[in-house]
């Protein structure tokens, strides 16, 4: 779905040459996605605590609201160049967006609500 690794003949490595990998493959899909999971934690945490520890300094202040928004700014930019990356370009990453929201709208609807909440918890900051 969306996102996929060149075709491989099955049990074959997807890394040219395993013996320079640490383990000699290439980590399975739910250790990727739990370690996604764990940085998203505690990069979400560290925003938080790092907005609140700076609003104390004294100085001029600056708008949370403004910081949140740069904040999903700066990762928007960021996924969609390496996502563009990936595909092979700003074109071809344009259809492939396309083509996952038709064939998995619910799939999108089902992550669209946590984002909206969550930009509504961060501008309730």
């Amino acid at each position: 779905r969306g996102l996929s690794i060149p075709h491989t003949r099955p049990g074959a490595s997807c890394v040219p040459r395993p013996e320079l990998c640490r383990w000699g493959a290439m980590p399975s899909a739910a250790a990727l996605k739990w370690g996604a999971l764990a940085i998203f934690i505690f990069q979400n945490a560290g925003v938080v605590l790092l907005m609140k520890l700076s609003r104390n300094v004294p100085g001029t202040p600056y708008s949370t609201r403004v910081a949140v928004l740069v904040q999903e700014g700066v990762k928007l930019l960021l996924s969609m160049g390496l996502y563009m990356h990936e595909t092979g370009g700003p074109l071809e990453a344009i259809r492939a967006i396309r083509a996952d929201l038709r064939e998995n709208a619910m799939e999108w609807v089902q992550l669209g609500i946590p984002a909206v909440l969550y930009t509504v918890q961060n501008n309730c900051l």
